[in-house]
């Protein structure tokens, strides 16, 4: 076998071994796991948050929220992550009443640890890991948007009992191509 061939098989190990590196990172959330592509935030560390249970008040039911943080290049919660497990199976995509418009995605997600209290959402369809979820843009630094996406992996006759949130504020780009790159598996 030739030197050059020899580098050049030597290169494609490399740049596989590459890929896979690049391919996802994997963040256990109790109910699920999620799998996203950290490569382009650079030196990162994943921190995980404590589990709680909650009552949800007006639907009668109990939910547990599990949390991640990504710190990046040492600031912390560069990328956050919530999976919110719902004891029961609700529609999701529909307004929650004739009073409040919002869907059920909304709704976890203005609950969610990552949007400031008070903080007024528009949110607009968004496409996540092949679901139908929302994405919303939090301008309360106009020169530093953040962004939220909320999708739901598990469906059982348009209801669901799981929501992943993932929030991000890094630039627009970066968050972009890591909220492409998310792939969740139900544990």
């Amino acid at each position: 076998m030739s030197m050059q061939r020899i580098m050049v098989m030597l290169g494609l190990i490399g740049l596989i071994s590459a890929m896979g590196i690049a391919a996802g990172e994997d963040i256990d959330m109790g109910s699920a796991t999620i799998s996203l592509d950290l490569g382009s935030v650079g030196s990162h560390e994943v921190t995980k948050g404590e589990s709680y249970s909650m009552d949800h008040k007006k639907i009668r039911f109990q939910y547990d929220v599990a949390s991640a943080s990504v710190n990046v290049e040492g600031v912390s919660d560069q990328v956050q992550l919530e999976v919110h497990r719902m004891s029961t199976s609700e529609p999701l995509q529909d307004a929650i009443s004739e009073r409040d418009q919002a869907s059920g995605l909304e709704h976890c997600l203005m609950n969610s640890d990552m949007v400031p209290v008070g903080e007024d959402l528009q949110t607009e369809p968004h496409t996540i890991d092949g679901q139908d979820g929302i994405l919303a843009t939090i301008n309360s630094d106009p020169g530093n948007p953040s962004y939220i996406a909320a999708y739901s992996p598990d469906q059982n006759e348009g209801s669901r009992s799981i929501v992943c949130i993932i929030g991000s504020h890094l630039p627009w780009e970066i968050t972009k191509g890591i909220f492409a790159s998310v792939k969740t598996n139900m544990t």
